[in-house]
């Protein structure tokens, strides 16, 4: 019986894949489905792809190259489990932990399990410091924390899902170059029943990969990040849940550093920007400079 599929996307990446899939737990209840998103045949032996020999990963290929959110949807449509678990194909699985943590959730009434992560340079192999985004809402002691992880933690792995909620509300990622995740996560936040946080790390994300769709900037990407905020802030002023909203003013090093001048990228900012937050919002993004500044 299959209680788990785990989806990975993945393109011209077959050693980091086979990491990937070496991490995983050997178990008859687990179905690996791997979505090869165009990978180039001069980077990729197809005749010797990662997981050819083992039966529990199946295989499937696509010559769309539409990214890693149209692969991922893909994987979904050949899931069988229970849960669905996503996983990037340059991080890992921590075996043993996730696998018993698989267990104790088996049965669970939760619609999501959150889980907390480690960080790992992926130049030097070093685990990164835990003030980042992700640890800082998995770790924080508030009463609102599962609110936090609902909507704010935008991407889709170091959580396992229930399969109904993704099915009853048919919610799939958007099948853009970056961004992809996001809204996806606010979804399954918003229309799940229940959540439960677990500070149990059972993934490593390997940060800081010259290469990864993360890495790469371009003005066009910064906008696309930049109209996947203002989709998702539509979606929870629409819902009764604003106050979550995300900070557009957080956005602005980044579209300037990606080709918008200081001018474009602050008009952007301010005419998309509801009034009843800007201010907070401002005093907010001065905090995070200062504690960055500090932490530095």
């Amino acid at each position: 019986m299959t209680n788990f599929s785990i989806i990975i996307p993945n393109r011209n990446n077959p050693e980091l894949l086979s990491r990937c899939l070496d991490s995983i737990p050997k178990r008859d209840d687990i179905q690996v489905i791997v979505v090869d998103d165009n990978s180039d045949e001069r980077l990729v032996d197809f005749n010797r792809y990662p997981g050819y020999d083992n039966p529990n990963v199946e295989l499937v290929f696509s010559k769309e190259g539409k990214g890693a959110g149209y692969a991922r949807n893909i994987g979904m449509k050949y899931a069988k489990g229970k849960w669905l678990v996503f996983c990037d194909s340059d991080d890992e699985i921590i075996t043993d932990s996730f696998s018993r943590k698989l267990d104790e959730y088996l049965d669970s009434d939760a619609d999501i399990i959150f889980f907390d992560v480690v960080v790992v340079d992926y130049e030097t192999n070093e685990v990164l410091s835990a003030n980042n985004p992700y640890q800082n809402i998995i770790r924080s002691k508030k009463k609102d924390r599962e609110d936090f992880c609902r909507y704010k933690l935008l991407v889709p792995w170091g959580k396992i899902i229930k399969k109904t909620l993704v099915d009853s509300y048919r919610i799939e990622f958007d099948e853009t170059p970056v961004a992809n995740d996001a809204f996806f996560s606010l979804k399954t936040g918003y229309y799940a029943k229940t959540v439960v946080v677990d500070k149990t790390p059972i993934y490593k994300w390997f940060a800081k990969r010259k290469g990864s769709i993360t890495s790469k900037a371009s003005k066009e990407f910064a906008l696309q990040h930049f109209q996947c905020s203002l989709r998702r802030n539509a979606f929870m002023y629409g819902h009764n849940i604003g106050r979550y909203h995300d900070n557009l003013f957080l956005s602005v090093p980044n579209l300037i550093r990606n080709g918008f001048s200081k001018t474009e990228a602050i008009k952007m900012v301010v005419s998309n920007s509801k009034k009843k937050y800007v201010f907070s919002d401002l005093f907010k993004v001065l905090l995070f400079f200062i504690d960055k500044c500090c932490y530095v």
